[in-house]
C-alpha cells in the first residue's frame, strides 16, 4: 500500500509486484465468450444474482473466480486467451447443468442484446454445429427423441422455435414433429402440452375450514395428486403475497406460516396457534374473506404423448392462428452467423467460431470411430445432391444434403427475411439477395473447427480447438493466415487424422489441425464457411475487408450530424481515402478503389454511399515444384 499523508493531496505510488500479466488494450480485438457459469454471483447489495450482460474481465483468474474453474465462461477464456486474445467481453447463459434447448434460449437472448454492441469476436462456447436436432432424424428417431421430451430425460435435443417477447421478456415454445420430412402431416398439439399443467377447482369458502392448533384445513371435492414430486402453483384467492407459502411432505415438517401439506382430499395450512376464530387463521393467509380456492399443479397427461414445450405462455401470447408456420428449424451454428451478420450491418464486421461434437464416446484413439466421425461426402452431380453424406462430411450445411436447400451441393447458411416477433432471421425463412442478386451468404463470417485438443492450464482438459484457433487468428495481421502456422505449446491435438482426410473436410469448409513431423498442431487450412461460389472462402479476406469497413467507419463517425456541403462531403472523401491508403501501405491490402456518391434524393434524405472495391493480399496456399532431370 503506497504510504499518503493524513490530510495533505498530492499524487502518490504504489508498486505492486507478483503479477506480471500482459494488460488488454482497448485497441485488442473484443473477444465475446458466451458460455454457462458453476457460481451464482452477487450484485451490488449484495444479492445473489445470475449476470447476465457482458462482464468486462481482465485476467482468466477473475473469470474462474468469478464463475467457477469448470465454468464454460472459464474454459472458454482460458482457452482463447492461450491463443493470443487479451480484451474479453463474458456473457453467462445459464447454469453448467444447461442443456440444449436451454442454452439456445440463453444464447438467443445474448444475441439479442449485443448484436448492436462492439465485438470483434464471438464464440458460443461449448454448442455445437452438429447437436443433436430433431430436424436431422428420422421418423422413428424422433417419435423416439419425442418420448424421452415427455418423460423429462430429453432436454438436449433441438426442434423448432417459437421465440416472442411475453410481458416484454423472450419466451420460447418448442414444437419437436414426430416426422421431420413432413412437416405437415406431423401432429401440432396446442392444447395438451409436455410438462403442461392441469388446473383442479374447488370452491371452499372460510366457513368450510377447520381451525385446530396452528393448522388451517379445508376439505376438497376432488383428491389432489399427491405423489410427493408436484407443488401448488396457483392459490387463488389465499395467494397472499406476505406470505411464502412453502408444500411439506409431513405435517410434522410444518415450521413456518404458509407451510402446506395435502393428504387426500385434506389441504393443510399452518398458521401459527393462538387465533381467535377460524375466520381469524383464514384472514392471516387469504387476501380476502371469501372465495375460491384454485389449485394448479403439472403433472403427466396420460394417454397423449405431447410434441409442444410453451413455459413461458407463448402460445396463448399468440392466440388464435398459431400454426405450425410460427416454428422454425434453428442451428447453433447459423444462430452465431446470424448475429455476426446482423452486428456486422450495423455496427462493426466480426467473426463468429464454433466447433463440432467429438467421435463417439470421444474416441480419438479409435481408428474406425474416428473414421465414423469424419464420414463420407455426398453423392452430388451438376452440383446437385442426389445422397447424403455421413459424419462431419456429410453435415448438411456443410456438404449438403438431398433435402437441404434444393439439394444445393455444399448447403450453405444464407441469410433470410427477419421474423418480426423474433427480431432476427431463420433457417425456414425466405433467402434475401443483395445488391447483385446473389444470395446473402452469412457463413462468410464463420469458421467451424473439426479437431478437438488438450487445452488449458495443469493438467488441461479435452476441448473443441475453437476458442484456441480464434485466440490466435486475432493475433495475426489481417493479410496473414492462420493457414501452416502451429498452435504448438498452446494444445495437445487429439486423435491422428490423416492428411488426405483433412483434406476432405477442408473441401467441406472445415478447419482441421495435424501433427506434421516438426511441428505439432498445424492449422491445415483456414477457410470459413462460405459456400464455393462466395469470394468470401478465406478467413483472411474477412479480415481484410473488416480492417477496411471498420475503418471506414471509424473516420466517417464525425461527419455524421454535419452539413452536406461541398467542403464536408471532400473532407469525408479525404479521411475515407488517406485510411485505405493506411491499410494499403501496411500490406493489408494489395489495391483499392471507391468513390463516395450522392444522389440528389439521398442529399434530401441525408444519406450518402461509399462504394469500395478492394483487391485482397491473397495468401499462398499452394507451391508446386516442377523436377526434371538432365544427362548435362
Amino acid at each position: 500500500m503506497a504510504t499518503k499523508y493524513t490530510n495533505l493531496p498530492g499524487v502518490f505510488l504504489d508498486v505492486l509486484d507478483g503479477q506480471l500479466t500482459t494488460v488488454p488494450s482497448p485497441g485488442d480485438p473484443i473477444f465475446l465468450i458466451l458460455g454457462t457459469s458453476d457460481t451464482t454471483q452477487e450484485n451490488i447489495n449484495g444479492v445473489d444474482t445470475d449476470i447476465t450482460w457482458p462482464y468486462t474481465v481482465d485476467s482468466t483468474s477473475d473469470a474462474t473466480q468469478l464463475f467457477g474453474s469448470t465454468s464454460g465462461l472459464g474454459k472458454g477464456m482460458i482457452e482463447a486467451a492461450a491463443g493470443g486474445a487479451t480484451n474479453f467481453r463474458l456473457w453467462n447463459i445459464g447454469p453448467n447443468v444447461s442443456k440444449g434447448r436451454a442454452l439456445y434460449e440463453g444464447l438467443f437472448k445474448a444475441y439479442d442484446a449485443m448484436y448492436d454492441q462492439p465485438v470483434d469476436f464471438a464464440i458460443p462456447y461449448g454448442v455445437y454445429l452438429d447437436d443433436e436436432n430433431i430436424m436431422d432424424m428420422t421418423a422413428a428417431e424422433a417419435q423416439a427423441a419425442i418420448t424421452a421430451i415427455n418423460n423429462g430425460t430429453d432436454t438436449n435435443t433441438l426442434g423448432r422455435v417459437c421465440a416472442r417477447k411475453v410481458n416484454a421478456e423472450w419466451q420460447f415454445a418448442w414444437w419437436f414433429p414426430e416426422d421431420p420430412a413432413n412437416l405437415g402431416g406431423s401432429g401440432f398439439d396446442t392444447t395438451n402440452l409436455i410438462d403442461g399443467s392441469l388446473t383442479i377447482t374447488d370452491e371452499v369458502i372460510s366457513s368450510a375450514a377447520a381451525y385446530s392448533g396452528s393448522i388451517l384445513s379445508f376439505t376438497l371435492a376432488n383428491a389432489f395428486l399427491d405423489d410427493g414430486t408436484h407443488a401448488i402453483g396457483d392459490f387463488g384467492n389465499l395467494d397472499s403475497p406476505s406470505i411464502n407459502f412453502a408444500r411439506n411432505a409431513e405435517l410434522a415438517d410444518f415450521n413456518a406460516v404458509g407451510d402446506y401439506h395435502i393428504s387426500g382430499t385434506t389441504v393443510s395450512f399452518h398458521v401459527g396457534a393462538g387465533l381467535a376464530s377460524t375466520q381469524d387463521a383464514f384472514n392471516l393467509i387469504a387476501l380476502n374473506n371469501a372465495g375460491n380456492l384454485t389449485l394448479t399443479y403439472k403433472t403427466t397427461i396420460t394417454g397423449i404423448t405431447a410434441n409442444i414445450v410453451d413455459t413461458g405462455g407463448v402460445l396463448a401470447d399468440i392466440g388464435a392462428g398459431v400454426s405450425r408456420d410460427f416454428f422454425h428449424e434453428v442451428n447453433f451454428a447459423y444462430q452465431l452467423a446470424d448475429f455476426c451478420h446482423r452486428g456486422s450491418s450495423i455496427v462493426d464486421m466480426r467473426l463468429g467460431f464454433i466447433g463440432v461434437n467429438p467421435p463417439a464416446a470421444s474416441a480419438f484413439d479409435d481408428l474406425v470411430a474416428q473414421s465414423n466421425w469424419v464420414g463420407t461426402s455426398p453423392v452430388a452431380a451438376n452440383a446437385t445432391v442426389s445422397a447424403d453424406g455421413t459424419g462431419l462430411l456429410g453435415n448438411k450445411f456443410m456438404a449438403g444434403s438431398a433435402t437441404y436447400r434444393s439439394a444445393i451441393e455444399g448447403g450453405g447458411f444464407m441469410a433470410t427475411t427477419e421474423i418480426s416477433d423474433a427480431a432476427r432471421g431463420f433457417l425456414s425463412g425466405t433467402e434475401v439477395t443483395d445488391a447483385n442478386g446473389a444470395k446473402v451468404d452469412i457463413g462468410k463470417y464463420l469458421s467451424i473447427v473439426a479437431s478437438w485438443a488438450t487445452v488449458g492450464t495443469g493438467t488441461g482438459w479435452v476441448a473443441s480447438a475453437a476458442a484456441v484457433y480464434a485466440g490466435f487468428a486475432s493475433t495475426l495481421a489481417p493479410q496473414s493466415a492462420p493457414t501452416n502456422k502451429s498452435l504448438q505449446g498452446m494444445m495437445t491435438l487429439k486423435g491422428s487424422v490423416a492428411a488426405p482426410s483433412l483434406d476432405l473436410l477442408a473441401g467441406a469448409k472445415y478447419v482441421g489441425l495435424l501433427n506434421k513431423a516438426t511441428r505439432s498442431a498445424v492449422i491445415a487450412d483456414s477457410p470459413t464457411s462460405a459456400l464455393s461460389s462466395s469470394d468470401y472462402r478465406r478467413l483472411s479476406t474477412m479480415r481484410q475487408v473488416e480492417e477496411c469497413v471498420d475503418g471506414i467507419r471509424l473516420v466517417s463517425e464525425p461527419f455524421l450530424g454535419e452539413g452536406m456541403t461541398a467542403a464536408e462531403l471532400a473532407a469525408l472523401d479525404t479521411a475515407i481515402g488517406s485510411k485505405l491508403k493506411d491499410i494499403q501501405s501496411r500490406g493489408i491490402i494489395s489495391g483499392y478503389d471507391y468513390q463516395v456518391l450522392m444522389s440528389p434524393e439521398q442529399k434530401v434524405l441525408g444519406e450518402a454511399t461509399v462504394q469500395l472495391k478492394l483487391i485482397p493480399a491473397f495468401e499462398l496456399r499452394q507451391i508446386t515444384i516442377v523436377v526434371g532431370l538432365s544427362a548435362s
